[in-house]
């Protein structure tokens, strides 16, 4: 049987994975029928993207089995509640807002990891905000939303003093990663001359604006900004790729895209189409590109020069990643995608804010859920400060990660055999906005 860590936090003892060795089994503890039952929600895209969504699921799942195993907090049996975001296939605030309702209306749940998107984020922060419920992301990077210029916008009762930050991420911000992807590119890489395009989305247009940002502190060129257009075939990746052309002339060292591959994201479209127009150049993107199938719907190799960068350790070389992964694929099929060790991560903090709360008398086993004791959760939340599969686990004042760590990848072989491979860490930023 494989070995359990545990790790100390004000005297509570917490579930982690162990560092290395093999992946430990999901041990399903028996549970007396008078435990209490307290939930996670999960507000994810679960028709808009492949692997993506579910990934964040499992990594919630995982976390919930373990915590159970471990009676991390006896009389009590955690669950997860998850809903989809989307409307017509994509992600909506609308409905993200919806389900943060839902959540709140319901007494066992703790808090909420998610959602996946920053556009989606938009919708619900506020909303969570005012019932002064956690809501844990791994994946939204989009750098306003913890920004104390918009506190008024998306934390209203925090900027109004009455009630603590109750918005997180386990992901940095796209400054961050936008700023390393530049210094990447400028000081590895080598490029000089670039062009930006995003695809319109929260995401998308965030991370290509603060690398743009950075790549103009370092010198490089920028020809131009473009943006796909979702109401065009194909995005009109076609149109903005001949642009390209003929603006640079072929003369630009990278194209760096904001935004994700598939249907609704374009970067396959884009690299396609620059390849069609005779550029050969770098093609740069971050997470939202990071995933097999970006490779995989290429029609013509265009995606063959691939450089993505995506938060967190590279699994193949963590161990405590390397060890997650094992344990996804063995208890539900799936391989792993970009955020699962993030929401691994961002779970462990909602349960082992729950436990100290417990621990401290500031919530009784069995009590329901109100405005009062999510607040108290949110403030154990914020104390975080243990190691997870993405590094320390500790929230700066803003609600950010205090440690980041970015992978870049490149693509590697062709045809069939083309796949993601390892390169480096991101490099980080000097100056963290």
């Amino acid at each position: 049987m494989a070995k359990r860590a545990f790790q100390a936090l004000g005297g509570l003892a917490l579930v982690s994975l162990v560092a290395g060795g093999a992946a430990p089994r999901l041990a399903h503890a028996a549970h007396s029928q008078a435990d209490a039952t307290v939930s996670i929600g999960v507000s994810i895209p679960l028709l808009q993207y492949p692997n993506l969504p579910e990934g964040i699921q499992y990594g919630v799942q995982i976390a919930v089995a373990q915590a159970n195993a471990a009676h991390l907090v006896p009389g009590v049996t955690f669950t997860t509640n998850v809903l989809d975001d989307t409307i017509n296939n994509k992600y909506d605030p609308v409905k993200e807002a919806s389900n943060a309702r839902k959540f709140i209306a319901n007494p066992s749940v703790i808090g909420e990891v998610g959602p996946l998107n920053s556009g989606a984020a938009e919708g619900s922060i506020a909303v969570y905000n005012n019932a002064q419920m956690a809501q844990i992301s791994p994946a939204n990077t989009l750098l306003d939303l913890t920004l104390p210029k918009f506190r008024a916008k998306f934390e209203p009762r925090t900027a109004a003093g009455h009630g603590p930050i109750t918005y997180f991420r386990t992901i940095a911000p796209d400054t961050i990663q936008g700023g390393g992807d530049a210094l990447l590119a400028y000081n590895v890489l080598k490029v000089r001359s670039v062009y930006v395009v995003d695809n319109q989305g929260s995401y998308g247009v965030g991370l290509a604006n603060d690398f743009e940002y950075s790549a103009k502190g370092l010198g490089m060129k920028v020809w131009g900004h473009a943006e796909l257009d979702p109401t065009q075939p194909k995005m009109g990746a076609d149109a903005v790729a001949a642009n390209i052309a003929s603006q640079t002339g072929g003369k630009v060292d990278m194209v760096f895209f904001g935004g994700e591959f598939g249907t609704t994201g374009g970067a396959t479209f884009l690299a396609d189409a620059l390849k069609a127009h005779g550029l050969h150049e770098i093609f740069m993107g971050g997470d939202g590109i990071y995933d097999p199938n970006f490779i995989s719907q290429s029609s013509n190799g265009g995606v063959l020069t691939a450089y993505a960068s995506k938060g967190g350790p590279d699994v193949a070389t963590s161990k405590g990643a390397a060890a997650f992964v094992a344990l996804e694929k063995k208890t539900y099929k799936f391989n792993y995608s970009t955020y699962d060790v993030f929401s691994y991560d961002a779970a462990n903090a909602l349960l082992n804010a729950y436990a100290a709360a417990v621990k401290a008398g500031q919530i009784k086993v069995g009590q329901p859920m109100t405005q009062n004791t999510r607040g108290t959760i949110a403030l154990w939340v914020a104390k975080s400060n243990f190691k997870g599969l993405t590094g320390q686990i500790s929230f700066d004042s803003n609600g950010d990660i205090k440690a980041p760590l970015f992978s870049v990848y490149k693509v590697v072989g062709s045809g069939s055999s083309a796949h993601w491979q390892f390169v480096q860490y991101d490099p980080i930023p000097k100056i963290h906005l």
